[in-house]
This record gives C-alpha cells, sequence and structure tokens, in this order.
C-alpha cells in the first residue's frame, strides 16, 4: 500500500515537472516569435522594399534613357512609331561642319590638357579646331600664341553674341565653373555648329568623317547608362 501511494507521488511529480517544461517552452517560443517580430520583421520588409523600389527606380530609369535614346537616334520612341506630320529635310541639311569646339574658363588653362589639344588637332587633320578661353584663362600670352596655328585657334568667349545673356551672367556670378561651362557650349555650337568635346577628353584615333552626317549626343555606358553632353554635334 505505501509501496503504490509513493509511486502515484512519483508519478504527480513528474507529470507537474513535464507540465512546467511544457509551459516554460511554450513561453520560451512566443518571447522569440515576438522579439523576431518586433525587431526582424521590419528590417526584412524594409530591405525586400528597399530592394523593390531600387529595382523599380532602375527599371524606369532604363526605360526612360532608351525612349530618350530611340528619340534622339531613331526619331522615335519604338520603332514601330514614326514621327508623322514633320518635314523630312534632306540628308544634306544635316551635314556638321568639320570644326571642333573645346571650351576653357576661369583659370589658366593647364599643361596636361593642353597636350590633349594638341593632340586631337594633330590627328585629326581634316578639322578645324578652336580653343575657347576667356580673360582669365589668356595669361599665358607665350603659350597662346605658340598654340595659334594651322586649324588651330583660339577664341575669347567675352566676345560671344550670346542667345542668353541672362544664364551666362548668373553662372559667373554666382562662380558656378561647370554650369558655365555646359552654357557655353550649347552657345558655341549652336552658333557656329561642329563638334563640342570636353578638354579631359583623351583622342585615341582620328574622328571618321561620316560623323559629321547628322547631329548626335554621347552616350555613356557602365557603370552609368546615361546620355551625356561631354561630347556632341549639331550643325
Amino acid at each position: 500500500m505505501k509501496r503504490s501511494i509513493q509511486f502515484k507521488r512519483c508519478l504527480r511529480q513528474i507529470e507537474n515537472t513535464f507540465q512546467l517544461q511544457v509551459v516554460i517552452f511554450v513561453l520560451t517560443l512566443l518571447i522569440l516569435f515576438t522579439t523576431a517580430k518586433i525587431i526582424l520583421y521590419p528590417t526584412l520588409k524594409h530591405s525586400i522594399q528597399q530592394g523593390y523600389n531600387d529595382d523599380y527606380k532602375n527599371e524606369i530609369l532604363n526605360n526612360n534613357i532608351s525612349q530618350l535614346r530611340n528619340i534622339l537616334i531613331k526619331g522615335s520612341v519604338t520603332n514601330e512609331l514614326p514621327i508623322k506630320d514633320i518635314e523630312k529635310h534632306p540628308e544634306k541639311t544635316y551635314n556638321i561642319p568639320s570644326t571642333i569646339h573645346i571650351i576653357w574658363v576661369w583659370t589658366e588653362i593647364p599643361q596636361k590638357y593642353i597636350r590633349n589639344v594638341l593632340l586631337m588637332h594633330e590627328m585629326n587633320p581634316h578639322f578645324s579646331l578652336y580653343l575657347w578661353l576667356d580673360d582669365s584663362s589668356f595669361q599665358n600670352a607665350t603659350l597662346i600664341s605658340w598654340i595659334n596655328r594651322e586649324r588651330l585657334k583660339t577664341k575669347n568667349v567675352d566676345s560671344l553674341q550670346l542667345n542668353n545673356p541672362e544664364l551666362i551672367y548668373d553662372a559667373k556670378k554666382l562662380k558656378r565653373k561647370g554650369v558655365l561651362s555646359d552654357l557655353l557650349r550649347y552657345e558655341i555650337v549652336f552658333s557656329f555648329g561642329g563638334i563640342y568635346m570636353d578638354i579631359d577628353t583623351i583622342a585615341l584615333k582620328a574622328y571618321p568623317t561620316d560623323i559629321l552626317r547628322k547631329s548626335f549626343v554621347a552616350y555613356i555606358g557602365e557603370p552609368y547608362n546615361n546620355l551625356n553632353n561631354s561630347f556632341f554635334g549639331l550643325p
């Protein structure tokens, strides 16, 4: 009888201990789940949304660039969608003058960029080259006089008849050299026609003559994948 009672007590203790362990295990799971929901879920959700947003933005950007490139090169957003009701000019009216324009303003032109200009001049004997400077960049008179040669001439941007003088004035007043250069390149090419190129461009070979057949703009590949105004041509 005593053994039976002791055995039952032992079973109850084991049962109580097991129940307690189950309760502790369940509580532990609840705590871990709650912690994960509070801390990890927002982070994971943000990461997923951020990745989605980045992919979406890249898709939109690439689509816009692709459409703009089609408009510039093919004349329409898609190959099957021609532009109507616009007179098509003869091919000869698109000819670009065989002239290269390069700009440097506000400071004396560095020697390394002068080498770029001379190399471009030497490698393209079928082009005339104009180096546009302002009063500040004309400081080295000896060097400037040496640069002036057949097909390579220096010109002063301050002598330009500007189409948008107020924009040029604002860029100078705010001392925005990059903005000033951007504005001047359009003013120059619009007025004289030809090809504009940045002064830090290094010539690897001569330009082909068929580059002068139509207006063009540079396309920069990886990692930017966009259009760029560092090299373009207009009639």
